[in-house]
């Protein structure tokens, strides 16, 4: 299973549902986890989460690399596209800071890496990139590991 993740608002919704038009198999994990009431007070269930068989390629969520990968691409935007998306969402101060501070200090990479070698964790920046080079990008990543 190939795992897009990444801070809230880097876009792994529009990716997958990009690559969905490009003949990929993605799924939403926020979509699997509301589908099976995996979700408490606003958590997800990552523990049941990991032991349900996915019946697609790819699957993304900004918790995605906690499953069991077999790879991880993580996504990376501007901090002013991403803190102008989050406050279009409503999100707190305190929590556009927590993203933005995982995002600099590389978090999700190193959570990446206590599942898996480096060689099978890429980073794609998005940074005012189209949806269609980002999604070519990822798709060639795609392609060329399976």
């Amino acid at each position: 299973m190939i795992c897009i993740t990444g801070i809230p608002a880097t876009g792994k919704t529009t990716v997958c549902n990009y690559l969905k038009s490009m003949g990929i198999q993605c799924s939403s994990l926020n979509d699997v986890a509301e589908e099976r009431q995996l979700i408490q007070n606003g958590c997800v269930d990552i523990d049941s989460l990991k032991e349900i068989k996915m019946d697609c390629t790819v699957v993304e969520a900004h918790y995605s690399h906690l499953l069991k990968c077999d790879y991880v691409i993580i996504l990376k935007d501007d901090e002013d596209a991403i803190l102008g998306r989050m406050n279009e969402r409503k999100y707190s101060k305190e929590k556009i800071s927590e993203n933005l501070d995982v995002q600099r200090s590389d978090t999700i990479y190193y959570e990446a890496l206590d599942h898996l070698p480096g060689n099978r964790i890429f980073t794609v920046n998005v940074q005012s990139k189209p949806i269609e080079d980002i999604c070519k990008i990822i798709y060639e990543i795609i392609i060329n590991i399976q």
